[in-house]
């Protein structure tokens, strides 16, 4: 007005404050004023006052350059979403906490109010877009079929295999596998089951672990192998869903059972005290009988072994019972269990020879376990009395007795 030019419009001059502090809480941005117009009138008001006083003009540097100054953000007062917010923005890496995400930002520059909104509201546009590619994501993975297994071993390397017998040589190809589920396996690979037998040309498939029930047999025995006519399933009915075995061959078999002994133990100190307290009044006899057939339940009917008599050999495929996680059956599985199916396996041998396959649970010497050996010494399977019990049972001539044909004959 000094000079005879009326200003754009009317403009009170506000005390100086910390701008930033109309920005909270953060990310919520207040509406701004369109920036053309915005723009526009600053650049009136800044003619204006050129034209006012020319001579003012270091002043306003002088002026612009305190105000940019007191516009900074202090870096230490921004929280952690802030500081992210900054450093996204500027394209650096978000990871770490706050004292390195402050040491960063520093390091960067200082940081204004109208940097912080912008950064803020880059973020919050930036929200959306990720969330909807990782629907889209989700959504594509849904739609994918199941992966096809591939059964390569590379690391360690297979081991050398024996050269093929003569096709004069009499031989029966036996191929053992714990499925641990087989319909879970065949719903990730269909066709993995047929396909292993043919590339390793088994004549006798043996499987554990199957877990399926009897009712669901039907439907599983449709589905597999079916170059191998001759079948054999032993399903679990102590506990539905759990164990089981199956046998599978090309070739009829003479003879087949399913859970052909017992497992069974003389005594059980716990019972043999447990039977005195309760039955004081019986006689020595008595107590015994209690054991035995306290005893006889360990593994019955937990659907664990299958046999198949072929012309030249017994085929007998098993899934030895794990001890558990807190060796709860341990004593079961090496006073009753090793002793009785060691017995059985002599018993079969006096006639022909025998292929003993399958889940035997127990890692025999310390090569087959890979390291940290007094650690796992606590574990199922490699137990100082698993390992005893395996090598008194069925290394050498262990688990022969004279009454080994009355074990076939019951």
């Amino acid at each position: 007005r000094e000079s005879g030019v009326a200003p754009a419009r009317a403009r009170r001059v506000s005390p100086p404050t910390r701008r930033f502090a109309r920005f909270a809480p953060f990310p919520t941005t207040p509406k701004r004023t369109s920036p053309r117009a915005t723009s526009a009138s600053d650049a009136a008001d800044d003619g204006t006052r050129k034209k006012a006083d020319p001579s003012s003009s270091s002043s306003s540097r002088a002026a612009s350059t305190s105000a940019d100054r007191s516009d900074s953000v202090r870096v230490e007062s921004l929280t952690v979403a802030q500081l992210k917010a900054v450093l996204r923005s500027r394209g650096a890496r978000v990871g770490g906490n706050k004292s390195e995400l402050v040491s960063r930002v520093a390091a960067g520059g200082a940081v204004t109010a109208d940097a912080l909104v912008s950064s803020a509201g880059a973020t919050s546009r930036l929200e959306p877009r990720a969330a909807a590619a990782r629907r889209r994501s989700s959504s594509h993975n849904s739609k994918k079929p199941p992966p096809v297994m591939r059964w390569e071993v590379t690391d360690p390397p297979l081991p050398p295999r024996a050269p093929p017998l003569a096709s004069d040589v009499p031989a029966l190809r036996v191929v053992s596998w714990n499925v641990n589920g087989i319909r879970a396996l065949l719903q990730k690979d269909p066709d993995v089951l047929d396909r292993v037998a043919r590339e390793e040309n088994a004549d006798v498939f043996v499987l554990q672990e199957t877990k399926i029930q009897a009712k669901q047999v039907d439907e599983i025995d449709a589905r597999v192998l079916a170059e191998y006519p001759h079948r054999i399933w032993n399903c679990s009915t102590a506990r539905l869903g759990y164990s089981g075995t199956a046998l599978f061959s090309r070739e009829a078999p003479l003879n087949a059972w399913t859970d052909p002994f017992v497992a069974t133990e003389k005594r059980f100190v716990a019972t043999e005290k447990r039977s005195s307290r309760q039955t004081s009044q019986t006689s020595d006899d008595e107590k015994l009988e209690l054991e035995l057939k306290k005893n006889e339940c360990a593994f019955k009917h937990e659907g664990r072994v299958v046999v198949a008599e072929f012309p030249r050999v017994f085929v007998v495929g098993a899934y030895v019972p794990n001890s558990g996680a807190e060796l709860a059956r341990l004593g079961a599985r090496t006073n009753a269990w090793d002793p009785s199916a060691a017995r059985y396996l002599r018993a079969l041998e006096a006639k022909k020879p025998v292929v003993y396959c399958g889940d035997l649970n127990v890692a025999a010497r310390d090569v087959d376990v890979w390291g940290n050996h007094r650690a796992n010494a606590k574990s199922a399977g490699f137990t100082k009395e698993e390992r005893e019990a395996f090598a008194k049972h069925y290394v050498g001539l262990g688990g022969g007795s004279e009454n080994d044909e009355n074990v076939l004959d019951e």
